[in-house]
């Protein structure tokens, strides 16, 4: 899930009964009731650094991007007048 996502005590309630298992891509688990999953016999878990090497991606490209001028070049060819 997603961190603006937020998983509430209600929301592991109104779940199917089968649940046994919240998990997060990334750090922390701040947006997930961890005491109520606790009690309802949910795992909580996350994947600390599962996204890093996308994050690097992501960065080297916007990088290369900027350096050939590309966001300057899709506003000439798609906004002149």
């Amino acid at each position: 899930m997603r961190s603006a996502t937020k998983v509430t005590a209600e929301v592991l309630s109104s779940g199917s009964k089968n649940l046994k298992l919240v998990a997060r891509a990334g750090t922390g688990v701040d947006n997930i009731d961890v005491n109520a999953a606790t009690n309802m016999g949910i795992l909580v878990m996350n994947a600390v650094g599962s996204n890093t090497i996308s994050a690097a991606e992501l960065t080297c490209a916007m990088i290369s991007s900027l350096a050939r001028h590309l966001p300057q070049v899709y506003l000439k060819h798609n906004f002149h007048t």
